[in-house]
């Protein structure tokens, strides 16, 4: 009976609406690229817009549903900011061939998102962990959907307006870069006193 319960759980917990909002954002990585790449009128860069945006809303709605229902799990945790990271880096890789500025901006998604790895990596074997996002993070994450939105739904535009609105995606991700930065130094900084407190005792 108990085991039975846990396979319950771990079904609830796989297949609850959040998540399943996060498998489907891992589903439409694929769905955007390949409607991207054959893309030749202007209603198909609408469609490939209309994919990402779609995206966009379901990382909004789940955490929202999370929040709002008590809905949040483990793999949960794991799963929306994995979604996240991997639709902004395929969409990024996407327009890298388009729009010269975007790689820039991905070897700095790539650097951001490395150096909260390894600090995660490393703060975890401290014993501390970082859970939620930051609004630096939030906000940064809903310039670069606009942006991609826009430069999906209108491939012909300006370079110097493809460009602007690269650099402000890169300024709002650098803000981010330096929000962690600093909570992370925090981080440290408390685990450093939580270990001379138990050297002390």
């Amino acid at each position: 009976m108990e085991e039975e319960s846990k396979c319950r759980n771990i079904v609830r917990e796989c297949f609850s609406i959040p998540n399943i909002m996060s498998y489907l954002r891992f589903l439409m990585i694929p769905v955007f690229l390949y409607l991207y790449y054959h893309a030749q009128t202007p209603e198909d860069y609408l469609t490939v817009a209309g994919v990402i945006a779609l995206s966009a809303f379901t990382d909004f709605l789940d955490g929202f549903i999370a929040r709002r229902f008590d809905m949040r799990t483990e793999l949960g945790v794991l799963l929306d900011p994995l979604a996240d990271k991997f639709t902004q880096g395929a969409i990024a890789i996407m327009f890298m061939g388009s729009i010269g500025s975007m790689t820039y901006l991905f070897i700095l998604f790539c650097g951001k998102e490395l150096f909260m790895l390894v600090n995660d990596i490393i703060l975890y074997r401290k014993g501390k962990k970082f859970s939620g996002a930051l609004w630096a993070g939030k906000v940064s994450t809903t310039v670069f959907f606009v942006t991609t939105v826009l430069l999906a739904a209108f491939p012909t535009m300006p370079v110097t307006l493809s460009d602007a609105l690269v650099l402000l995606t890169a300024a709002f991700l650098l803000i981010s870069f330096f929000q962690y930065g600093v909570a992370y130094k925090q981080m440290y900084a408390e685990a450093a006193a939580e270990k001379r407190e138990r050297e002390r005792l």
